[in-house]
């Protein structure tokens, strides 16, 4: 006799057995017997005998239990044999099977194919297009095995991009991608039987979107600057753009649009990487600023381009020494210059009155002008020393003279004492604010005009000539600078005071002066 019993995995089933009197006949023409079986022991064989064993509850009634749960999904039917022997001899045994169906429980949760999914999709392509498929497995029975699939609801809208098929897993687009928008979108994918409770699993899936080449670059350099007076063939500054493509599609390749006009007149060379060569040292006293027309390509197919306008700015360099534009010698020696004619200012020479001396008078404005840029076009003007009478390296201190730094303008420090001399020599700096400062120079001969009337009238006696000296020198030009100087020695007051009579060639016309000296 077979039995069928059901059981429930998961679950310790009881089955219970009663027998009350058996008696097995069986034909032995030899010796047959009768016999009363009892059930001393029992045993059960076969290859399930883990899942069940057998217990006396009462005299000949026994109860057959499982020793553990049940798993459907590693045996859901096997079959049990009941096997009773006696005691005897020989022993009689009595066999009874059954069947045992273990009825499924939605223990198990789907299973994907993989612990993650990496798929690509090219940007572009139309709402619609397959991407993927994912898929999960349910060992469960029926409706416990039946699986379902969606999208995790979370916060970003990347769902919303795809869509998934809940009974095949097949996910596809669910509008036109832009990888520049979105480069990566991460996705959540559940799968869920049909369980009464439901199980679920969930799986990520990444969808990495391809590029194509769908953006223009661009230059995103507009002004450069540049040194000038730097040597030929280097590189002077780079170009550089952007291309919101990715790989070849935004590998830039730079050029110089050579039939616009205005490159056309730049001395630059432009590199495929950008960088930037002068074929001429520049100057940008000559030339400050310079435009080109740059084109930019990418490496993508179809290629593409675009152009700009680049600004070249030459930036100063400290390159110009300041040039005096007034008047006066431009070394510390006056032998070798030239005078103008008729003006004693305009070569350098400065005549002003003893007796109108105020404080602080302007007598003469040294001006310069330097063709650089910024600081190194700054000018700042300084007196460096003193030659009286070619006495050179005079002090400054308490100076009779002084300079305005900035304007130049030369004055009266002080009012001019009878123990000043009358004929000076100004060494004049005249520097720009750059690095390294570059530096002119001049000179000014001022003389202080004496009136002979009026020192004859002044406090006390009039003049008193004692002696007589004269001397002369000459220029082999006339054009030039020369001196006649006669020397006298007079008394003014209580003291002794001495003149000189300083007679100026200038084109071959005398001018005399009276200096005063010591």
């Amino acid at each position: 006799m077979t039995w069928s019993v059901c059981s429930k995995e998961s679950l310790v089933v009881l089955i219970v057995i009663s027998i009350l009197s058996t008696m097995i006949s069986c034909t032995n023409k030899n010796n047959p017997p009768k016999i009363h079986i009892g059930l001393p022991y029992s045993q059960i064989k076969g290859t399930d005998n883990a899942f069940i064993h057998i217990n006396l509850v009462y005299p000949k009634t026994y109860k057959i239990e499982l020793a553990k749960e049940l798993d459907r999904e590693t045996f859901s039917v096997f079959q049990v044999q009941i096997v009773c022997s006696d005691k005897g001899n020989p022993v009689l045994t009595a066999r009874e099977s059954f069947t045992v169906n273990v009825v499924d429980v939605n223990d198990n949760s789907p299973v994907f194919g993989q612990s993650s999914y990496s798929v690509n999709v090219t940007e572009g392509v139309d709402a619609g297009t397959f991407v993927t498929v994912i898929t999960a497995t349910d060992s469960d029975a029926e409706l416990n095995g039946v699986v379902q699939y969606s999208f995790f609801n979370d916060s970003s809208d990347n769902s919303s991009t795809f869509n998934i098929d809940k009974n095949s897993g097949h996910i596809f687009t669910n509008s036109e991608i832009d990888r520049e928008n979105v480069s990566e979108y991460t996705l959540t994918v559940v799968a869920t039987d049909s369980g009464s409770p439901a199980r679920s699993s969930t799986v990520e899936v990444k969808i990495s979107v391809d590029d194509i080449n769908d953006n223009t670059p661009i230059v995103t350099t507009k002004e450069i600057h540049v040194k000038e007076n730097q040597k030929p063939m280097i590189m002077v500054g780079k170009i550089f753009g952007s291309d919101l493509d990715v790989g070849k599609n935004a590998q830039l390749v730079f050029s110089k649009v050579e039939n616009s006009e205005s490159s056309s007149m730049t001395p630059f060379l432009v590199q495929p990487n950008g960088e930037i060569l002068s074929a001429v040292s520049l100057n940008r006293e000559q030339m400050p600023q310079y435009i080109m027309e740059i084109e930019v390509k990418d490496r993508g197919s179809p290629r593409k381009n675009s152009t700009a306008t680049l600004v070249i700015i030459v930036d100063d360099v400290n390159d110009n020494i300041p040039v005096i534009t007034s008047a006066c010698f431009n070394n510390y020696s006056i032998d070798n210059y030239t005078f103008a004619d008729n003006s004693s200012s305009s070569s350098g020479v400065v005549i002003i009155d003893w007796f109108v001396s105020d404080d602080k008078k302007v007598i003469y404005q040294v001006k310069a002008n330097d063709q650089d840029l910024g600081d190194n076009a700054q000018i700042r003007f300084s007196i460096d020393s003193l030659d009286n009478n070619n006495n050179s390296g005079a002090k400054l201190k308490d100076n009779l003279f002084k300079i305005n730094g900035t304007t130049g303008e030369i004055f009266l420090g002080r009012d001019v004492r009878k123990t000043d001399q009358l004929h000076h020599i100004i060494n004049i700096s005249v520097s720009d604010r750059g690095d390294p400062t570059l530096t002119s120079f001049c000179a000014l001969s001022i003389i202080i005009k004496v009136d002979i009337k009026q020192l004859g009238t002044s406090k006390t006696t009039k003049v008193k000539v004692k002696s007589h000296k004269r001397t002369r020198k000459y220029r082999n030009s006339s054009s030039r600078l020369g001196f006649l100087r006669v020397k006298y020695l007079a008394t003014h007051g209580d003291g002794v005071v001495c003149f000189l009579l300083a007679c100026i060639l200038v084109n071959s016309m005398f001018r005399f002066l009276l200096c005063h000296t010591i």
